[in-house]
């Protein structure tokens, strides 16, 4: 293979996979990224199961929350469909049983039994679907109503005590269209999950509808064991090692750093959850060459927008050090590949900018971090929030900065299709987006181009600092183009104040 196919292979692996390519070239074991702790067994699913250390805060959370202020704070996920043809209610109530009897975490509530939070998992399958016929709206006021009961449904409250996270409601539309609406509370469920749920959903769709069997292969565990197993692992070797890492890494930041903008505005009192948002989006002339850098330069383009990121922060808050945090999947073990369930982690990235040469410096510094951080992910924030005694967990109102990149479907070609049923993904109306961790910087990468946008707190920030942030980051990663070995100090006069 010529070295420029191998240069191009390598900047597509995930983090993960390239710090594991690393280990094999070191000679280092290759049996998984933890080694010593390399795969989740089955636990005892007794009357004693466990429940992550961030679902059990979470859920405590919420409750004080409720109790004191009359509240509502949960966190919802959901997926809606459009669906036009021949469409078989039956089958899907089918399809919502095999569903459940596969994944235990849909037939799980949380109950406290002696003081501690639980899963219980029912052994029958629960099938939490609802029908609503909207066949007598018509004409022009159909959509909005039909999305406004969407809305509702969508954030209506779920009794964690009493009944199963999550809920499926199907609109009837016609005689051949249908609304469908997938919704899970956050505690058993993350991005990744939505899509393992769809999938499977699908399949069992199909099977059922056309009578043959699903073709999906057997989860090796569940839930409970993956929180029986992270539990275990916080009082074994494997959380000594990466736990000294992180305290080595964030000695003198935590895991909840702070970036002081020089144009934040002072805010008194509390601030407000809700939030808004600009972007911009680069085009393929510019992502083209980003990815080649990152090729140059050993890495994928997630670490070139995460550089060009923190030079950004630096220039707008003055701070040498920089810290973000940034989520993951939790999926780095086969074995959880598949499962539905709150497995998601937040990263602390940190890089120091002190002595900084230029931009190719500044990315190797935040690759070196990433990569590091990836062989330390197994360690829960929330443990880290504790480990540092940080009081808020949830509630914090100190700005900080969340840096999150996806890719963007293609739902036509992603979502599985049935014969004689079109199928399109539609949005779930939202309330205004929040931004409870002070900047929240999301990039989408489509298949040319990569969608920017920065949600913020109006109290805290003026749209037109926002605005020159985002000229800002163009303007760095112009750069790093034109130029990766431009000085640092000229790099940074050509940015605006």
């Amino acid at each position: 293979m010529r070295q420029e196919q191998i240069s191009t292979r390598r900047t597509q692996l995930s983090a993960t996979k390239l710090s594991l390519l690393a280990k094999r070239l070191q000679g280092k074991p290759s049996t998984g990224a933890h080694p010593d702790q390399s795969q989740i067994r089955r636990a005892p699913h007794d009357s004693k199961l466990p429940l992550t250390q961030i679902q059990e805060d979470r859920l405590l959370y919420e409750q004080r929350v409720r109790e004191t202020t009359g509240r509502d704070v949960s966190n919802h996920l959901s997926k809606c469909f459009w669906l036009r043809g021949r469409f078989d209610e039956h089958a899907l109530a089918q399809s919502l049983e095999s569903l459940s009897q596969r994944h235990d975490i849909l037939r799980t509530r949380f109950l406290s039994i002696n003081g501690r939070l639980t899963q219980v998992i029912t052994d029958s399958p629960v099938i939490p679907l609802s029908v609503v016929d909207l066949r007598h709206i018509s004409g022009a006021e159909r959509e909005q109503a039909v999305m406004e009961r969407v809305g509702r449904r969508e954030h209506e409250p779920f009794d964690t005590k009493r009944e199963v996270l999550w809920r499926v409601v199907l609109f009837r539309l016609g005689e051949e269209e249908y609304l469908l609406l997938l919704t899970m509370h956050h505690v058993i469920s993350d991005i990744w999950s939505m899509e393992f749920m769809v999938r499977d959903l699908l399949v069992f769709y199909r099977a059922c509808s056309t009578g043959t069997a699903a073709l999906l292969p057997a989860l090796p565990i569940q839930f409970a064991d993956f929180a029986h197993w992270q539990r275990s692992l916080q009082e074994g070797a494997t959380a000594t090692r990466q736990l000294s890492y992180w305290l080595e890494q964030l000695k003198g930041m935590g895991p909840l750093p702070d970036v002081h903008f020089r144009n934040m505005r002072p805010v008194s009192g509390t601030m407000s959850d809700k939030g808004t948002a600009r972007g911009i989006v680069l085009s393929s002339e510019l992502v083209e060459p980003l990815r080649e850098l990152g090729r140059r330069e050993g890495c994928t383009l997630y670490m070139v927008i995460l550089a060009a990121v923190k030079i950004l922060l630096h220039h707008c808050s003055g701070q040498e050090d920089i810290g973000v945090r940034s989520p993951v999947s939790g999926r780095s073990r086969p074995e959880t590949e598949g499962m539905i369930g709150w497995l998601a982690n937040l990263l602390v990235l940190r890089t120091d900018f002190q002595g900084v040469a230029d931009f190719a410096d500044a990315l190797r510094r935040v690759r070196k971090v990433v990569l590091e951080a990836y062989e330390h992910q197994d360690i829960p924030f929330v443990m880290l929030v504790e480990v540092f005694n940080h009081s808020s967990k949830w509630n914090d109102d100190t700005p900080r900065v969340v840096f999150n990149m996806t890719q963007k479907r293609d739902d036509q070609k992603q979502t599985p299709q049935v014969e004689g049923l079109k199928i399109l993904s539609l949005a779930v109306p939202r309330p205004e987006a929040a931004a409870n961790n002070g900047l929240a910087i999301q990039v989408v990468e489509t298949e040319r181009e990569l969608d920017i946008s920065i949600t913020y707190r109006a109290e805290a920030f003026e749209a037109a600092t926002v605005t020159a942030m985002l000229s800002g980051l163009r303007a760095i990663l112009e750069s790093a183009v034109a130029d990766p070995h431009l000085k640092f100090p000229e790099l940074l006069s050509a940015l605006p104040t």
